[in-house]
């Protein structure tokens, strides 16, 4: 493809009429605790079904549409299959947390030298502890994969278990690894960019809300009139409130991409081929399966035009063993 998967996400997004409409309806609904993040990933997931299918199409009109009475279910569906992995994202980070600390205690220990810390002990233990921080967030990162690729997998299927199948999960992200790491990068580049303005806005905003309460109290000092600070704290509580909205918007957007974007990249596997969930995906089987050499045209010749060259190439045993061409059988000697 010319066009990478998050760059096509994006000009579908775009070119889908009341987007960002859209975008500030869902963030509205993400305040519904459980039932608007169900809403919204059983909107989202079924837009990018219909691309992993290859039929492209604009944002759906409405949200609640629920155009093919699977809304609820495979919004249902996605919420349990995102708590389930952080679950174990959380068995994990508590069992590297063990780790990381008996390890950097016992090297610690190991260290001491007459009652005093060396040097090399304490390097030891920092070293160890940034490489158990790396592991955690190479494992953040790949329980996030498995995640987006679980949704779309049941979103195709219909069904929770295919989320589940961890095995058929690896094998689509092996077959395609650079693809997939190239949607999660601009998933993180769009939210850290977010997150570094948000800090921004947040320091300015922060900055003249001290100013504001500051003057409040040197005016009260004066007026003796305290439901002034009354307001001042609503004020403060609405900045924070509209903040939060602005956030959670930017993590819509940005999963809506992110979605997306995964839709394109499972197209890539001929899922209107796909059988059913257990079943091998095409490329796994023999004719999807034989490799392409780069000089080699696609699609592959004609098996049936090669049938007159494998004819004419064809040896016995004997004479390849020989090194010569076999002879002819005479017709007498096979008689007698």
């Amino acid at each position: 493809m010319q066009t990478s998967c998050f760059s096509a996400a994006w000009r579908d997004v775009r070119e889908s009429h009341g987007w960002f409409r859209k975008v500030l309806l869902l963030a509205l609904l993400m305040f519904i605790p459980v039932f608007g993040w169900i809403v919204a990933m059983g909107y989202l997931l079924g837009w990018a079904r219909d691309i992993a299918w290859g039929v492209r199409a604009p944002l759906p009109a409405s949200i609640f549409g629920n155009e093919d009475g699977n809304l609820y279910s495979r919004g249902f569906f996605a919420w349990v299959i995102q708590l389930v992995f952080m679950l174990l994202l959380w068995v994990a980070f508590t069992v590297l947390s063990g780790i990381s600390g008996v390890g950097a205690a016992g090297l610690v220990t190991l260290g001491h030298v007459d009652g005093a810390l060396s040097l090399t002990s304490v390097l030891a233990s920092f070293a160890f502890a940034m490489i158990v921080l790396v592991m955690g967030v190479v494992l953040v990162g790949l329980v996030a994969l498995f995640i987006w690729i679980g949704w779309l997998r049941m979103a195709i299927y219909g069904r929770l278990s295919a989320g589940f199948q961890l095995g058929r999960i690896w094998t689509m992200l092996r077959r395609d690894t650079g693809g997939i790491l190239r949607i999660f990068g601009m998933f993180l580049v769009v939210n850290i960019v977010t997150v570094v303005i948000m800090l921004f806005m947040a320091l300015l905003m922060g900055m003249f809300l001290t100013l504001g309460v500051v003057a409040t109290i040197e005016y009260l000092q004066t007026s003796g009139q305290p439901s002034t600070m009354m307001w001042v704290m609503l004020l403060i509580m609405l900045v924070m409130a509209v903040a939060w909205y602005v956030v959670t918007a930017v993590t819509v957007f940005s999963t809506m991409l992110a979605v997306r974007a995964t839709g394109y990249w499972v197209q890539q596997f001929d899922v209107p081929h796909w059988r059913g969930q257990d079943d091998p995906m095409p490329f796994e089987t023999a004719v999807h399966n034989q490799p392409v050499q780069p000089q080699q045209s696609w699609p592959p010749p004609d098996p049936a035009s090669q049938v007159g060259k494998q004819v004419e190439n064809t040896e016995t045993p004997e004479a390849v063993d020989a090194g010569e061409s076999p002879e002819p059988i005479d017709p007498a000697k096979s008689e007698s």
